[in-house]
């Protein structure tokens, strides 16, 4: 590298240390001294004291402190009008059910005894159920005046345990149906749901979503070879299945389920149920684990 004074610049500064990149030559070109100041006056000075240039390095650090103030300053404005823009949170008034987790429910004598004297839940405003549509699993009757709409994810234990008692209850009780939407609580929730929904879809009725729900439900964890399998076994067509499997057409009504679920049912655990009058419009919500006898009592208060 040509020293400074060497073309007559005795006191300044060597280039490679303060050349930005815009500034950098290609090798080999014209070089040019500068200073990290653009507007720097390149003017040769030959007795300029030392003490006469501009402090680059106090600039410097003005600049950066300067730079991190107004970060953090708007960063402080920011956070206040994110705060500031949110309703305040009113208490829950969500009834609290008794916790009990899935590993240890092997029976419904067991669910008997851990939410004997459990208060039927009163009709709770904040709910409102999702509209039925004509792609919904309906067990029963379509038109019925009640229903008990359940969200629960696939291999629920619990829910397992009261399905054939709910088809029981529903068989001898004309006016009430189940209706079954998904609330997938994890990845290995989807691939089940979506392949009951392919099941349905690729047939077009009702009774091939249930028998793929019945032969699926109890163990989610399942490959798509193995989904194809038991939907050939059920008389569906597998190349058609294990398409609609592989381009995940039914996903988007999956995750609907779920997404309405959260929004407009306020559903927080799998399984939940909405009992629905759907003549009044009431709704009332049971959550977790109950007995059919249980359900039966919250149909009762909604007639």
């Amino acid at each position: 590298m040509i020293p400074c004074n060497v073309i007559g610049y005795p006191n300044c500064r060597c280039q490679s240390a303060f050349v930005s990149p815009r500034q950098q030559p290609p090798l080999g070109g014209r070089r040019t001294i500068a200073y990290a100041d653009d507007h720097m006056d390149t003017t040769p000075t030959q007795n300029t004291p030392p003490s006469a240039r501009p402090a680059d390095g106090k600039r410097r650090i003005f600049l950066i402190l300067g730079t991190i103030a107004v970060v953090v300053v708007i960063a402080v404005i920011w956070i206040w009008m994110l705060t500031a823009s949110r309703e305040p949170v009113a208490p829950s008034t969500r009834p609290i059910d008794l916790p009990v987790s899935e590993q240890d429910v092997t029976s419904m004598e067991q669910i008997a005894a851990l939410t004997d004297g459990k208060p039927v839940p009163p009709v709770f405003e904040g709910v409102s159920l999702p509209p039925f549509d004509e792609n919904d699993h309906v067990y029963g009757e379509q038109a019925a005046p009640y229903s008990i709409v359940e969200y629960a994810n696939f291999g629920n234990k619990y829910a397992s345990l009261l399905h054939p008692e709910l088809k029981a209850f529903v068989d001898s009780d004309k006016s009430v149906n189940w209706i079954f939407r998904h609330y997938s609580t994890n990845v290995n929730d989807y691939m089940p749901a979506q392949a009951a929904e392919c099941a349905y879809f690729d047939a077009g009725r009702q009774a091939d979503f249930w028998s793929f729900f019945d032969a699926t439900f109890p163990s989610p964890v399942y490959s798509i070879d193995v989904l194809t399998a038991i939907a050939t076994g059920l008389g569906l067509d597998s190349d058609a299945f294990r398409t609609c499997m592989e381009q995940h057409h039914t996903r988007d009504r999956v995750l609907g389920d779920s997404q309405d679920a959260r929004l407009d049912g306020k559903v927080v655990i799998s399984p939940s149920y909405l009992v629905s009058n759907n003549v009044t419009g009431e709704v009332r919500l049971v959550e977790g684990v109950n007995t059919i006898d249980y359900l039966k009592q919250v149909v009762d208060a909604v007639r």
